[in-house]
């Protein structure tokens, strides 16, 4: 059963993340709640500046967390990295880099069998975007040239596309054009403000606007 959270910001999708862990059998503030901390973003985006302060973040909460850079870390690490982590986190960037990256390191396979069988995935931003069937909406936001190939099918994680950002100040704009686009194309997505949050438990799927 597929348990995740989609989020356009790190503070809402990890107060979600310890919401979701305090009903389970071990107590959130433990160091034994393992992070698979996948960042992922183009090395020459501002976005790289960001990982410590969510690597931070995430300790203060009590997570022990491991950061597996897919451009540096062998596949078979990176397999037995992502099967022994509690939850998997992938974070933001450019979507289209963040795809090829986890093609090329054969990190979305592997995830989107572990999340498949039951392992919590949070995606946050460029992360919720890949989890969807294809991913070639996010174009007005995000560059595409990275894929291409024209190949854009996402992890196919959810049935859904997440359109994040609604109220940034920079991504806004581009955030409600593609929500209009895909209104018009007739697909099924959520639109979230940087405050909001998805959450995905087997068929049920919440929208948190807080």
């Amino acid at each position: 059963m597929a348990r995740m959270i989609l989020a356009s910001s790190v503070l809402p999708a990890l107060r979600t993340l310890r919401r979701g862990l305090s009903r389970r059998h071990r107590d959130p503030a433990s160091p034994k709640w393992r992070i698979a901390y996948i960042p992922a973003a183009d090395d020459h985006e501002l976005s790289r500046w960001f990982r410590p302060l969510v690597r931070l973040m995430m300790r203060l909460n009590g997570f022990r967390v491991r950061t597996i850079d897919l451009a540096t870390t062998m596949r078979d690490e990176v397999k037995r990295s992502l099967a022994a982590s509690d939850v998997i986190w992938v974070g933001g960037g450019n979507s289209f880099h963040l795809l090829r990256e986890l093609r090329r390191s054969g990190a979305g396979h592997v995830i989107a069998s572990l999340v498949h069988d039951g392992k919590p995935y949070v995606g946050v931003s460029a992360g919720a975007v890949v989890a969807a069937p294809d991913i070639s909406y996010i174009e007005p936001m995000d560059e595409r040239g990275v894929v291409a190939d024209g190949d854009t099918a996402g992890l196919n994680l959810v049935d859904f596309r997440v359109i994040p950002h609604l109220d940034h100040p920079f991504m806004g704009r581009a955030a409600r054009l593609i929500a209009s686009l895909e209104r018009q194309r007739g697909h099924v997505t959520h639109v979230l403000e940087d405050a909001w949050t998805v959450v995905v438990n087997g068929a049920k799927v919440l929208v948190h606007r807080r």
